[in-house]
């Protein structure tokens, strides 16, 4: 059988402190040095995964902190606030765990980023439905879908954009057929139905695009 396979990503990038072509001169010492030096592409989309990581989850939790500043100045359904109040909890727990275990590049996994994910969906949707289907609330989800999907998990990327989709998509199709009432605080009771579904179909058209 031949030689395995050698994927690009997996070529060398960069070379730090590589002996001369023609061997080592200290008895292999060299060589051995050179090769720990070497950095994959692979590896190097790693390293970018976990600095995105890192700011996205400042960012998620500077959002949480702004909401829960926000919340007791505003009005709305009593029970649609209380959800949000606890998924804003939510997101400054499980991000500001994450953000603490990347103080180590070790502590980065796909499965620790994708809680975290769900987590800020989680939130996000708590403030869609607190806010209003229709309100600016839905302009956040194009944020979190780009970042997640830039990284290196396809599995991670469908499946947060699939659950974004959805759930905006159901959350929409609820409250535009009347199933469910409408407690946001912006409503678009006096728009148009023929005009509400094709902002629905607009607001997903640009999650898809993302």
């Amino acid at each position: 059988m031949g030689a395995p396979r050698q994927y690009e990503e997996d070529a060398p990038t960069q070379v730090d402190n590589v002996g001369s072509a023609t061997g080592p001169t200290d008895g292999g010492a060299s060589s051995r040095g050179s090769a720990s030096s070497l950095v994959t592409a692979r590896e190097t989309l790693g390293f970018q995964e976990i600095q995105r990581t890192r700011t996205f989850m400042r960012i998620a939790i500077a959002l949480a902190v702004a909401q829960a500043w926000a919340l007791p100045f505003v009005g709305g359904d009593r029970t649609a606030k209380a959800v949000l109040a606890f998924a804003v909890v939510l997101v400054v727990a499980v991000c500001g765990r994450l953000l603490l275990l990347l103080r180590d590049e070790e502590g980065y996994s796909t499965t620790r980023a994708v809680g975290a994910a769900y987590a800020t969906i989680f939130a996000v949707f708590a403030g869609i439905h607190f806010y209003g289907v229709f309100s600016p609330g839905a302009a956040v989800v194009p944020l979190g879908i780009y970042f997640f999907c830039t990284g290196q998990s396809d599995r991670a990327s469908v499946a947060v954009y699939a659950t974004c989709a959805a759930a905006y998509g159901l959350l929409g199709a609820l409250v535009v057929s009347g199933i469910m009432p409408d407690h946001g605080i912006i409503t678009a009771d006096r728009v148009p139905l023929l005009e509400r579904i094709v902002i629905l179909v607009l607001i997903e058209g640009i999650f898809y695009a993302v």
